[in-house]
């Protein structure tokens, strides 16, 4: 999502198979392992939110 000034890459991990019958019950959050993004243009910084956690790129 391009927002003034900013790249902004939203993850979001939703399993396929229905849990107790409803898509958005989530029981147990399961890791997602390794996750590389490519985005072609300059950054200052990279980080996570919430927590302002610094990523290496």
């Amino acid at each position: 999502m391009h927002q003034p000034f900013r790249i902004v890459v939203r993850l979001t991990n939703v399993r396929g198979d229905k849990a107790a019958g409803s898509k958005t019950f989530i029981e147990e959050i399961v890791p997602a392992g390794k996750i590389e993004i490519a985005v072609w243009t300059s950054a200052d910084r990279v980080y996570v939110v919430p927590g302002n956690t610094e990523l290496p790129f």
